[in-house]
């Protein structure tokens, strides 16, 4: 159930040097800020989720402020994490590393795995353009029209993956 995007993205993070990692999609925008704000606010924290201004394919806005919802069942409810809009520290990368096999997206998974184990911080600061259009891998900030059995299945592999986790490193 793996899907392209998840092998590629694990892929590319295999090949990671630095000790902070930014997620990128190709047509997204970043501020001009984007770095320098997010830089000055890891030292406090392990990953760190910021805003963005969702935006048409002509970069009009569609929504004027989005991110995801710094309560975790929140959070795991309406599965808001996107990866262009968290950056996070090497630690987790080596934690997150295999993503699982299971089809959970790769950037909900490092989100919900870091807000989870580590210590998060949200920037209410739009430092992206999340541009949406027929294209996209993800779907749009709209209610999804995904059937709700499968919606609950995704959020019940999301529960069950963070349950392996905290199986495999309990001490019995």
């Amino acid at each position: 159930m793996f899907d392209y995007a998840t092998h590629n993205f694990e892929n590319a993070l295999r090949q990671a040097k630095g000790d902070i990692i930014f997620l990128a999609d190709q047509d997204d925008v970043w501020m001009p800020n984007k770095v320098e704000r997010v830089m000055a606010n890891m030292n406090d924290c392990d990953i760190l989720f910021h805003g963005r201004k969702v935006v048409d394919s002509n970069l009009q806005v569609i929504q004027e402020f989005a991110m995801p919802h710094p309560e975790f069942w929140r959070n795991i409810k309406s599965c808001t994490t996107t990866g262009c809009c968290t950056v996070f520290k090497r630690k987790i990368l080596d934690k997150v590393l295999p993503f699982p096999e299971s089809g959970v997206g790769h950037d909900f998974w490092i989100g919900v795995y870091g807000g989870f184990f580590y210590k998060r911080k949200f920037l209410k600061e739009s430092l992206m353009l999340f541009r949406r259009h027929g294209n996209n891998v993800t779907p749009s900030n709209t209610r999804s029209n995904n059937p709700i059995l499968m919606r609950l299945r995704y959020r019940i592999i999301i529960l069950w993956e963070i349950v392996k986790v905290c199986l495999k490193n309990a001490v019995w």
